[in-house]
C-alpha cells in the first residue's frame, strides 16, 4: 500500500467544518464521535464541484444526506429495499433516491459518477466483489470509497484482493474500517 503525505486528514478541522449543519439538520450529535465517516463524507463532497457521487447502499440515508452537503453536486443513492421510507432524503434537491441494486444500472449512470460510496450489506465481500468486478469490467474511473472494510474476514479478504492503488482511511473513517480505492485517479482529493 502507498503512503502519500497528502492522505493526511485534519480530523479536528472536518468536525468543526461540518457540525453546524448536522445538529442543525439532523440532530446527530453522535455522528461526531471517533470512528463515525460522516464527517470524512461531508469533507469529500466539499472537494469538488458540478459531480454525480453515488451512494451505494442507503439505509437510513445518513451517507447520503452527508454527501448531499456541496449543492454543487448530485448524489444517487440506491438502496434494494425502501425499508427506511426516506422521505427527508426525497426532498433534498441535489438527492436523487433509487431502489435498485446498483448492480443492475446503467453502466452510463455508473459512468457519470466521478466518486462513490460503497456501504451495501450484509457486508460480507462478496457482494462488494460483485460490484468492483463491475467496476473493473465497465472501466469506470473515480474514487470508491468503502465503509468496513475491517469488519470481518470475508470484508477483509475483499480489501486485500483489491490490486488498484488503496488507501486505508480507518483513522478518519469508520472505527470498522474505511478505505479508500482509485480507479486511475490521482489521490490529490485528500487534503
Amino acid at each position: 500500500m502507498k503512503k502519500q503525505n497528502n492522505l493526511i486528514l485534519d480530523y479536528s478541522k472536518i468536525i468543526q467544518e461540518n457540525i453546524e449543519y448536522l445538529e442543525k439538520d439532523l440532530s446527530l450529535n453522535w455522528v461526531y464521535r471517533k470512528g463515525e465517516a460522516f464527517q470524512l463524507l461531508s469533507h469529500i463532497t466539499k472537494q469538488f464541484n458540478d459531480i454525480t457521487i453515488i451512494d451505494a447502499g442507503t439505509h437510513y440515508g445518513w451517507s447520503a444526506y452527508c454527501l448531499k452537503e456541496n449543492p454543487k453536486n448530485k448524489v444517487i443513492t440506491y438502496d434494494i429495499t425502501d425499508r427506511f421510507n426516506n422521505e427527508y432524503l426525497k426532498a433534498v434537491s441535489n438527492v436523487e433516491v433509487k431502489i435498485l441494486d446498483i448492480n443492475k444500472e446503467d453502466h452510463q449512470i455508473i459512468h457519470s459518477a466521478e466518486v462513490i460510496y460503497l456501504d451495501i450489506d450484509p457486508h460480507d465481500g462478496l457482494q462488494e466483489k460483485v460490484f468492483t468486478d463491475l467496476l473493473d469490467r465497465i472501466e469506470w474511473q473515480g474514487y470508491l470509497f468503502c465503509d468496513d472494510i475491517h469488519i470481518n474476514s470475508g470484508m477483509e479478504n475483499w480489501w486485500n484482493s483489491i490490486n488498484l492503488d488503496k488507501y486505508d482511511l480507518t483513522e478518519v473513517g469508520h472505527t470498522h474500517g474505511t478505505g479508500l480505492v482509485t480507479y486511475n485517479r490521482e489521490i490529490s482529493i485528500i487534503k
